[in-house]
C-alpha cells in the first residue's frame, strides 16, 4: 500500500511539476521564446562560426544549433583593364575593407573600374522549432557583408599587373560565419600593350641599325 501511494505521489508531482514548466515557458509575457540568433565565437578567432547561439530577450540563450549552409555567390573569377590597383568605390577610409548591409537580391559592389562587382546570397534565413512551431530568427547585430582585397603581386612595369582575391566575409554581428575568396585581376589594356610592342620593335628596329 506504501508503494502504491509513494508511485501515485511521484506521479502527482511529475504531472505538476511539468505542467509549471509549461506555463512558465510560455507565459504572458512570451519572456522565453526564441526570438533571435547569435554566432558563438570560433576557438580561432577570424575563422568561421559554425555555432549559432538560439535567444530570446535578455540574451537568455536557449538553444545551440549548428550551421554550415550559408552561401556567397559571385561569379568564378573577374578582370579588370586598367593601370591602376583595384579599389572598392564606397571605401571612404581607404582600408581596403567595405562594409554592407546583406540584402538576398542581386548586389553590387562599385569598384574604381566600371565594372561592379556582382553577388547573391543563399541559405541565410535561420529557423528554430519551438513548441511544435517554426520561428524565423532575426540575427542579433545584424546580418552584414565585409568586403575587402587582398593583393597577392603587383607590377607597375613594364605593364600594369594586379593579381589577387576579393575576400567576402558574412557576419553575424562581428563574426564571420562565411568567407568566400574571389579571384581578381588587372591588367594593362590592349592600347597600352600595343604601344609597349610597339616601343620594343622600334628599339630593337634601332639596335639593329646601330650594329
Amino acid at each position: 500500500m506504501k508503494k502504491i501511494f509513494c508511485w501515485v505521489f511521484g506521479l502527482i508531482g511529475l504531472i505538476t511539476v511539468l505542467s509549471c514548466e509549461d506555463s512558465f515557458t510560455m507565459d504572458k509575457e512570451k519572456s522565453f521564446t526564441p526570438v533571435m540568433y547569435a554566432a558563438k565565437e570560433p576557438e580561432v578567432l577570424g575563422e568561421e562560426a559554425t555555432t549559432l547561439l538560439i535567444k530570446g530577450v535578455g540574451d537568455l540563450v536557449f538553444d545551440e544549433i549548428e550551421k554550415t549552409d550559408w552561401k556567397i555567390i559571385t561569379r568564378y573569377h573577374v578582370k579588370f583593364r586598367g593601370e591602376k590597383p583595384l579599389e572598392l568605390e564606397d571605401d571612404d577610409d581607404r582600408d581596403g575593407s567595405v562594409t554592407y548591409t546583406v540584402k538576398e537580391a542581386l548586389s553590387t559592389i562599385p569598384t574604381n573600374y566600371e565594372d561592379d562587382i556582382l553577388l547573391t546570397f543563399d541559405k541565410t534565413k535561420v529557423t528554430y522549432t519551438y513548441l511544435g512551431s517554426e520561428i524565423e530568427l532575426v540575427p542579433d547585430g545584424g546580418l552584414k557583408l565585409m568586403v575587402d582585397i587582398e593583393e597577392k603581386k603587383r607590377e607597375e612595369e613594364p605593364l600594369f599587373l594586379q593579381t589577387g582575391n576579393i575576400v567576402f566575409r558574412l557576419c553575424v554581428g562581428y563574426l564571420p560565419v562565411k568567407i568566400h575568396k574571389l579571384p581578381f585581376a588587372v591588367y594593362s589594356s590592349d592600347e597600352k600593350i600595343d604601344e609597349w610592342i610597339k616601343e620594343q620593335e622600334e628599339q630593337a628596329k634601332q639596335n639593329g641599325s646601330n650594329k
